[in-house]
């Protein structure tokens, strides 16, 4: 069962030499994408996106790693909202923020 998303999700891409901005445009076309941008690092590009839950996370993840230069992939999810009922009937909630 997917987690609800609430906030923006960041995620970061490393692409092959050359191809920044070819994978800007890319990227900045996709709907969930609400910024993407150049970054010195680690990765080449930030997105900062907005996802309704895990799922459409990994699918948009999916997408951007079968792009044939994109070398490497890391997500930072936005604030999960997660409940669970107890066996004594009452409800447990837990947030978890990843920075």
């Amino acid at each position: 069962m997917p987690n609800e998303l609430v906030g923006r999700s960041v995620i970061f891409v490393k692409v092959a030499p050359g191809y920044v901005e070819r994978t800007l445009t890319t990227l900045r076309a996709k709907p969930n994408v609400a910024k993407a941008e150049a970054v010195f690092g680690r990765h080449d590009i930030a997105i900062a996106g907005g996802f309704r839950d895990t799922d459409e996370l990994r699918k948009f993840q999916s997408e951007v790693q079968l792009m044939d230069h994109v070398r490497g992939f890391r997500s930072y999810p936005a604030l999960q909202n997660w409940t669970q009922k107890g066996t004594d009937g009452h409800a447990s909630n837990a947030y978890l923020l990843i920075r």
